[in-house]
């Protein structure tokens, strides 16, 4: 009875923008902290985290995470069980999950109304959608303002309502045994033992890894800033010069990467002979399609992936960046032949499997290594990345 949850940005790529400088210092410094602010209720914070004393409370439902899944999780639990107690628990400062780490230009692949819970529309009153943003309500696609604004309207009126109680900055113990269900403010000056009468909602067991809160797992040579897509936003709000001769090297081809290439192209007006794809794996995407066609063609072909990829492609229903070369992936993300010629311009595509270190030469020029059977990319340093 829920919606679709989007599968598009559940694909976490270890995506990042690798910012280079001909000198020791980088550009851009790895701020993890979010440029989007979602203001919230006082009373959901500061009545909850006060006091350093443990406390004792119970509920029905104790649900850890308050990201897509599990907020539509409690929407229809209080939609067929209008008497539970639910407590909600997240680490974050806001609900929405992952959509507080994600990068600021993020926005669906798929219409805002697939999306959400089942009791509240995220593209808002269709007449609205019509009259102000000038856009029909089915292809409307929400951004991460939008997105987070509707979930915190969502919590803030359980909350009001008394349906919900909503513990932000803290954190589950899941080391807890023996049926005790403890969880911590960030700060360490609070501790809560729930008595839970139901059940347990462990809405955080396929929490998708995000670039700008998890470090890379390559070796990077001192010297050398490995950038979140999220330090992207930030560099184009401080504004970059009509003459910056920065370049780009960007790892990834899923959605993440696909968003990166478009903005660096359409928002800052980057050259794209100024930047370097590196692409591990080629994606399928999707351009006149939905995702249950996708299901349909591996019924239809019993479950072969390629004869179903080739078969909607062949319709037009599936797209590839470049036709000499055959996908091995599909992550549902949507891209039309517009966004397609904008991906085409960039002729710095280098595939030679994942990054395996990147590290510096003695004359400063720039060394990325991948598997030992690939030859490495050498940017040099002539000019500023």
């Amino acid at each position: 009875s829920t919606k679709l949850i989007d599968m598009v940005r559940g694909t976490a790529q270890t995506l990042a923008i690798a910012s280079l400088v001909g000198g020791t210092a980088a550009c851009i410094t790895n701020d993890i902290t979010s440029q989007t602010t979602i203001p919230l209720a006082g009373k959901v914070i500061d009545q909850k985290l006060e006091g350093t004393n443990d406390k004792n409370i119970s509920c029905d439902y104790l649900v850890v995470g308050s990201g897509a899944a599990s907020l539509a999780f409690i929407d229809t639990l209080l939609t067929e069980l209008p008497d539970v107690k639910v407590i909600l628990v997240d680490k974050h400062p806001a609900p929405g999950g992952h959509w507080n780490d994600a990068y600021d230009f993020v926005s669906l692949h798929q219409p805002s109304l697939l999306y959400g819970v089942t009791s509240k529309q995220l593209e808002g009153n269709w007449l609205s959608c019509l009259l102000k943003e000038y856009i029909l309500p089915w292809n409307h696609k929400a951004t991460k303002v939008q997105i987070l604004a509707y979930f915190k309207s969502l919590v803030d009126g359980w909350v009001g309502k008394g349906k919900v109680e909503y513990y932000n900055r803290c954190k589950y113990d899941f080391a807890n045994e023996n049926g005790i269900h403890k969880f911590y403010s960030l700060n360490g000056k609070k501790c809560f033992n729930v008595k839970v009468n139901i059940k347990l909602i462990n809405a955080v067991l396929m929490e998708p890894i995000v670039p700008s809160i998890h470090p890379v797992d390559i070796p990077i040579e001192e010297g050398i800033t490995l950038s979140s897509v999220n330090d992207v936003f930030r560099m184009n709000e401080s504004g970059l010069r009509s003459d910056d001769k920065r370049r780009f090297l960007v790892m990834g081809c899923g959605k993440t990467g696909i968003d990166t290439i478009m903005y660096l192209q359409r928002e800052m007006g980057v050259d794209p002979d100024h930047i370097t794809w590196i692409i591990s794996n080629d994606m399928w995407c999707l351009k006149n399609s939905r995702p249950r066609d996708y299901a349909a063609a591996l019924l239809k072909f019993d479950g072969d992936k390629e004869k179903s990829h080739l078969a909607l492609e062949e319709r037009g229903g599936f797209i590839r960046l470049d036709e000499s070369v055959l996908p091995t992936r599909f992550r549902y993300a949507v891209v039309t032949s517009e966004d397609m010629v904008i991906l085409r311009k960039v002729k710095k595509v280098i595939r030679r499997g994942r990054v395996a270190a990147i590290r510096r030469h003695a004359n400063q020029d720039i060394f990325v290594q991948f598997g030992s059977d690939q030859n490495p990319l050498t940017i040099s340093s002539a000019h500023e990345n």
